[in-house]
């Protein structure tokens, strides 16, 4: 027997399914009108973004993609990804790349900060976390979604599920941590770091400018790190010879303890003056600081 709370939620979730339904009937000869793409967005503004609305097996309203039509496959399971992106909480972390990468250098962070000689540690996590996701991409439903695809995450094949999400995320995420092992595991000599690039007097301010910069420019990315770059150029605190370029970036990287995008996005882009003006200005209230103490 129902508890009282159970079944007032029961009565709830069934008057609002009630609620949907007389909604759904109402709307559906304004819904058949639309084409795809609206009728997606349709649903999304209308019914919270269920895909189906049915009455006794039979569909009013629904979204769900023409097994043929690859077009109509690629939006919904777009739309899916997005609503799975919209979520949070760690145990979304396991369905996106970029998150995993995050938590990742979060936790390289926290090592940094807590400990003098962090490099043996950062190789230990590196090495169980490669471990670990190597174990998980062998799961069934994994490798399923990995034999399927072989390395085309093309969304235009088949409607998604969650597998497909993390199979995507577990794929990228293992080259990116081995990559990140052999950084560490080939670095020989002591390469410079990003306060040893910058061209601050006295010496002391160096390390204090470039934990600002870090501050400052915590969620900047690819071309807006090359604009953060251009600007200390341009205000004479920093000087970049051409083979200088990949090692300041790698410094800048490890300096920020978080991705930064790849060498290609942050040192190959045109860019016109005015493009860094605001990186400049950011940059100057930081200069500013030192002047005014």
């Amino acid at each position: 027997m129902m508890k009282n709370k159970e079944l007032r939620e029961f009565e709830a979730r069934k008057e609002k399914g009630m609620e949907q339904l007389r909604k759904a009937k109402e709307l559906k000869p304004e819904f058949e009108k639309l084409d795809y793409p609206e009728k997606l967005k349709f649903m999304d503004e209308h019914f919270e973004g269920i895909s189906g609305i049915s009455d006794n097996g039979e569909m009013i309203l629904s979204v769900y993609p023409d097994e043929h039509d690859p077009e109509q496959i690629r939006l919904f399971n777009e739309r899916f990804i997005k609503r799975w992106e919209d979520n949070e909480g760690e145990m979304f972390i396991e369905y996106s790349f970029d998150r995993l990468k995050a938590r990742f250098f979060s936790h390289i962070d926290k090592i940094r900060q807590t400990n003098p000689v962090p490099g043996d540690l950062i190789t230990e996590y590196i090495e169980k976390e490669i471990k670990t996701y190597s174990e998980r991409i062998k799961t069934p439903f994994i490798q399923s979604e990995r034999d399927f695809y072989n390395g085309n995450w093309d969304l235009s094949k088949r409607v998604i599920q969650t597998s497909y999400l993390m199979a995507q995320a577990y794929y990228n995420y293992l080259p990116f941590l081995k990559e990140q092992l052999n950084k560490r595991v080939s670095r020989g000599r002591k390469k410079k770091t990003f306060p040893e690039y910058l061209l601050i007097k006295p010496d002391e301010n160096k390390i204090w400018f470039a934990d600002q910069l870090k501050k400052e420019f915590n969620t900047d990315r690819q071309i807006h790190i090359r604009y953060m770059i251009e600007g200390l150029i341009k205000l004479g605190h920093l000087s970049l010879a051409k083979g200088q370029w990949a090692g300041c970036i790698e410094a800048i990287e490890q300096y920020f303890c978080r991705d930064i995008g790849d060498y290609q996005g942050i040192q190959n882009p045109t860019i016109k003056p005015k493009d860094f003006e605001s990186a400049e200005k950011r940059i100057q209230s930081i200069l500013d600081q030192i002047i005014r103490d």
